[in-house]
């Protein structure tokens, strides 16, 4: 009880600080070229950056919205237009709205059960454990990391039972960590859906539209998924070689481990709204990812043209299309009410909307990073900055949400990139793999992170800190030997 006192105490005086930064930070007096617009839209920014940061992430995001409107910045009505009117706001909708979807009709299911039919793994302990965790990975690529956490802790936890494994086993606390790298990537991977997506676009907003930067282009999100999916599966290859080398862990009870056994329980056919469903997923991924590549063949190029709407117009077909009891393929109610993530669409919405309020010219923010960062960073090389970024960003995302990281340093690698004369679509996509993939080090650092600190039947918080800080470091040296390179080859 007195814990939960203490707990409402702190989020009562962090909602008055986080709701004092947002009204009172527009009274300091402007410093070098930034404007009076532009002091109110920096506190009510970094006002609703502590909010997420520190209470939650749904009433701080309309909070934000509406006090802009009030600001001198623009008109309430300008500022609403603008916020639910962009057009990638609409396609995050309706992306989330389709993968609810997903997870509401059981398609996640049949695709673990895929994942795991592999027969040529039996009687091979590490072969088996690199099948599973590269599974948690491709669900958490393809459906979501929520999804994949929530499915393979209870799928690793079925194989420590079956097999004998104990709490105190090496294995288990490894494995376990293992899953939630694995989902990391997964949400690291996807340029389609959630925080990739909003800090993708936040930084797209930045340098296109109305605030045009010159020299400076935006991310597309086939590069963005090939670069992401290579290096996430070097990194996860090399965790599993570093675990079996160099952690002591008998793997001996796994070797009469039999796939048959993992897949005792049988899913039923899959029906026809779930072939359709799943048909829709694939048509969905190529469709995002294919005119990236192949935008010199008309049709292709025609595809990327209304990309934005894509998810959209494979809403309204599944809605038009009926099943045998004359039905919709998705029930849109139902969907809306019991899978949709409201909290997550309103904190990424007001993310991307901030993309373009940030670089408004009636701000200043732009020029004054110019102006104090410019001489700074103009004699420092580009292979030193990535891997400061990667560096600090690895501290950051573990102490705070990755995508509001994002959206902190996204303007000072702007700023970088265009003092020095380089594009900075590759750095954008270094920090945005690099926040998504090693926020593990704390429950803080992400909603995954802290599902595994929850699981404490089976690993305790010290186990997790163990091998999350060695997993971590090895990704870091890998971002930076293999990661930096590699963008040269995609970006």
């Amino acid at each position: 009880m007195a814990g939960a006192v203490k707990k409402e105490k702190n989020v009562t005086l962090h909602t008055i600080i986080g709701l004092c930064i947002m009204i009172f930070g527009g009274f300091i007096p402007p410093i070098y070229e930034m404007t009076e617009i532009g002091m109110q839209v920096i506190g009510i920014f970094l006002g609703t950056l502590y909010l997420w940061s520190t209470v939650e992430i749904l009433w701080p995001s309309l909070a934000s919205i509406f006090m802009l409107g009030i600001s001198q910045y623009d008109t309430m009505g300008k500022v609403l237009a603008g916020f639910l009117g962009n057009a990638t706001t609409v396609q995050l909708f309706f992306t989330m709205l389709f993968t609810a979807s997903l997870l509401y009709y059981g398609i996640t299911k049949y695709i673990v059960q895929f994942c795991l039919s592999l027969k040529l793994v039996n009687g091979k302990p590490w072969a088996i454990t690199a099948l599973l965790i590269f599974s948690a990975m491709f669900t958490g690529t393809f459906i979501g990391p929520f999804v994949s956490m929530f499915l393979f802790i209870p799928i690793m936890i079925d194989v420590y039972n079956q097999v004998g494994f104990k709490r105190d086993d090496n294995y288990v606390k490894v494995t376990l960590v293992l899953v939630l790298m694995a989902s990391l990537m997964g949400t690291g991977i996807a340029p389609y859906r959630g925080s990739v997506l909003s800090a993708l676009n936040f930084y797209n907003e930045m340098v296109s539209g109305e605030n045009v930067i010159e020299g400076q282009f935006i991310v597309e999100q086939g590069p963005y998924f090939l670069y992401t999916f290579l290096l996430s599966s070097i990194c996860l290859t090399v965790l599993l070689l570093f675990s079996k080398l160099f952690f002591k862990i008998d793997v001996t009870p796994l070797k009469n481990l039999s796939i048959e056994e993992l897949n005792k329980d049988k899913l039923p056919p899959p029906s026809f709204r779930q072939k359709l469903l799943f048909f829709s997923l694939v048509i969905f991924i190529l469709w995002m990812l294919l005119p990236s590549f192949l935008d010199f063949i008309p049709m292709f190029k025609f595809l990327g043209s209304i990309s934005t709407g894509a998810s959209g117009i494979i809403i309204v077909t599944l809605l038009i299309l009926k099943d045998k009891d004359k039905k919709s393929i998705i029930n849109f109610g139902e969907i809306i009410s019991k899978k949709f993530s409201w909290p997550a669409y309103f904190l990424s919405a007001t993310a991307i909307f901030y993309g373009g309020v940030l670089t408004n010219n009636k701000v200043g923010l732009k020029q004054t990073l110019e102006v104090v960062l410019g001489p700074i960073l103009s004699d420092v090389p580009v292979i030193v900055f990535s891997i400061l970024i990667i560096i600090l960003m690895v501290i950051l995302t573990n102490a705070a949400n990755s995508l509001v990281m994002n959206m902190l340093l996204t303007p000072f690698i702007l700023t970088y990139a265009t003092t020095v004369g380089v594009s900075a679509v590759s750095l954008v996509v270094l920090i945005t793999a690099v926040s998504n993939l090693t926020a593990a080090l704390t429950p803080a650092a992400s909603a995954y992170s802290a599902i595994l600190f929850g699981t404490t039947e089976w690993i305790d918080a010290k186990s997790i800190y163990k091998y999350a800080v060695v997993f971590v470091l090895i990704e870091t040296v890998l971002f930076i030997t293999i990661g930096v390179p590699m963008l040269e080859i995609f970006f």
